[in-house]
């Protein structure tokens, strides 16, 4: 999915055109929009909402996803981990698919082995 974010001002100008894309191609469940949404925003206020995705490097990504990890005092049966993997998944999902640009450098080597996308360019 290739989204214009040269029109989009905010990240949510950018998570909503996600959004609607992705309606018209595939016709998600509302519980995968939402869950797919809430990554996104938390990711967006973990950086304070001022800075736009397009702009993000990897070191924002992997701070984002680092804060995710608990310690064994505080999460003994190491839950954390499947809402690693789904922040993972949702946010190589949403890179991959409209922010990403080929040969691109700031994500992660385990982010740009995944291929998940839409193919919808607005």
């Amino acid at each position: 999915m290739q989204i214009a974010t040269t029109e989009a001002k905010t990240n949510d100008d950018i998570i909503n055109k996600y959004f609607n894309a992705m309606q018209t191609e595939i016709n998600p469940n509302y519980n995968y929009i939402k869950v797919n949404r809430n990554t996104l925003t938390m990711f967006s206020r973990f950086h304070k909402n001022n800075k736009l995705f397009t702009k993000m490097k990897r070191k924002d990504i992997l701070s984002y996803l680092n804060s995710l990890r608990k310690s064994d005092e505080i999460d003994p049966l190491h839950k954390w981990i499947g809402t690693y993997n789904l922040q993972v998944g949702n946010l190589t999902r949403f890179f991959n698919g409209c922010i990403v640009r080929s040969g691109s450098s700031y994500l992660p080597n385990f982010l740009r082995t995944f291929n998940l996308c839409c193919c919808v360019y607005l």
